[in-house]
């Protein structure tokens, strides 16, 4: 059996794709990319047909002396960050709860809901106005957003399709911000 895994340092293809997609979300995110580029790494499994995509993972440096021993032989290693597709690098849940636990996401980007809201976007449903219990001021279309649950657990990454003026005049049915990636994904993606 021949493997055809490749996992190694982010190219500087790469890294320019991640570092022009996270600062899209914020510009908070220059400064842990100039520190940390080196820890990056991506696996390119051409075995897997579901792993299409190049996924990304930060290696802190005492783990990155380990892994490279290994050479080929990691399937994964580290905090797994996303992945990229089509020149654009999508942020995962694993990425965002990292960026989150050293203050990479500005808090006006965090929005809470409440029970009812968050077993609704589990369910793989988009962001409508009436789950959302957080001020949106300052919002702009296409800005990510982060969802927590009222425990303050992140549930979901989204992407937000109106601005703070439309929202004040939609129903409270509108769809205000689309569901990019939750936690319930990985109970319901196919085996």
């Amino acid at each position: 059996m021949v493997v055809l895994t490749d996992f190694r340092a982010l190219n500087t293809i790469e890294k320019k794709i991640i570092r022009n997609s996270l600062v899209k979300i914020s510009s908070n995110f220059i400064s842990f990319l100039n520190i940390n580029n080196q820890f990056l790494y991506v696996l390119i499994d051409r075995n897997n047909e579901l792993k299409k995509y190049p996924e990304i993972f930060f290696i802190p440096e005492d783990l990155e002396k380990i892994i490279l021993n290994f050479e080929n032989k990691i399937q994964f290693s580290g905090i797994y960050l996303g992945f990229i597709k089509k020149g654009e690098f999508y942020l995962s849940i694993e990425g965002a709860e990292y960026f989150v636990n050293i203050d990479l996401f500005p808090k006006k980007l965090h929005i809470f809901v409440d029970q009812k809201a968050e077993k609704s976007i589990l369910y793989g449903n988009h962001i409508k106005k009436w789950m959302i219990k957080s001020d949106l001021k300052n919002m702009k279309i296409d800005s990510h957003i982060l969802i927590f649950n009222q425990l303050n657990e992140l549930i979901s990454i989204s992407k937000l399709i109106k601005n703070e003026n439309e929202i004040k005049f939609l129903k409270m049915d509108d769809i205000i911000a689309l569901n990019i990636i939750d936690k319930g994904y990985f109970l319901r993606k196919q085996p």
